[in-house]
């Protein structure tokens, strides 16, 4: 299963990370262990005190929004803050084809940056190849996931 936690800024990312794991494992009946987020590697990892991966997970932020998705499988994620932009200049350039509907062309931004966090990839890259699905979280927000497990559940943390 694939969880995708959200939660409103102002939170630290490191902090977020730790608090979906926690509820991930809860979740999935996993044991807890003490776990760090280790940023060395191109694609940041959640290991335990061992420096063994513990699971897959992906973070992204934009507006007010923060989303970590967390699974057994590699997985990949992207929010986006629908805003204005060259929509027609960008797509035309990294998707190969002119895309003038924002909404359309902010789905494909995010299935671009969501497989470039999945495969640890030059965005370009991931532009070019563009996977997984988009879903509707927000008004006026994209979000795209990519990789991880079929089964997809939504849940927010709040922070006081």
């Amino acid at each position: 299963m694939t969880i995708v936690f959200f939660t409103e800024y102002p939170v630290k990312s490191d902090d977020f990370i730790l608090s979906a794991y926690e509820k991930f494992c809860h979740v999935t009946r996993k044991k807890i262990l003490s776990a760090t987020v280790d940023r060395t590697e191109p694609k940041p990892r959640l290991i335990g005190n061992d420096g063994e991966p513990l699971t897959e997970f992906s973070l992204s932020h934009s507006g007010k929004y923060v989303v970590c998705a967390m699974s057994e499988k590699p997985v990949g994620v992207d929010i986006q803050l629908k805003k204005e932009t060259a929509a027609e200049d960008i797509s035309e350039r990294f998707f190969g084809q002119k895309i003038t509907d924002k909404d359309e062309f902010f789905d494909e931004f995010g299935k671009g940056e969501a497989t470039a966090k999945l495969y640890g990839i030059p965005l370009s890259e991931g532009l070019r190849t563009r996977e997984g699905k988009t879903y509707r979280l927000f008004d006026g927000y994209a979000f795209a996931l990519c990789g991880g497990d079929e089964t997809v559940f939504f849940n927010e943390i709040k922070y006081e």
